[in-house]
């Protein structure tokens, strides 16, 4: 079955719950197939199959943080996609995230304020 033919599997990473489930509502809305997780740990248990075409990550989160999420989820699962979804308004990529192949337009600043920019990186992300 080639990626056209399956659904896009999405995981959301993101310890506020109504920030988690309202994308999640949205993604679903547009035909993906999401899943979600409170915490890294509960995320990182998800993937042992590699299950997802994309992570959508958020950067603070108790306990193991999402950049080290997303290097250990790297290792398990090299071709995950990740957008990062943070608060910060000053976050850059740092030499590690680079090197696993993000870029700054994989960033999504909250909040964000139209969804399709979700959609829109994702498909990007895929496509490349």
């Amino acid at each position: 079955m080639t990626q056209k033919e399956r659904p896009i599997r999405v995981l959301i990473l993101d310890d506020e719950a109504p920030i988690r489930e309202s994308l999640a509502s949205y993604l679903e809305d547009t035909n993906l197939r999401v899943q979600t997780a409170g915490n890294a740990e509960e995320a990182l248990e998800k993937l042992t199959h590699c299950a997802y075409d994309i992570a959508i990550v958020d950067v603070r989160l108790p306990g193991m943080d999402g950049e080290n999420f997303i290097l250990e989820a790297h290792r398990i699962c090299p071709r995950l996609k990740y957008i990062l979804h943070t608060g910060t308004v000053n976050y850059e990529l740092s030499p590690a995230m680079r090197a696993i192949g993000m870029r700054p337009d994989d960033v999504l600043l909250k909040p964000v304020a139209r969804l399709t920019r979700f959609t829109d990186t994702i498909r990007q992300l895929l496509e490349d």
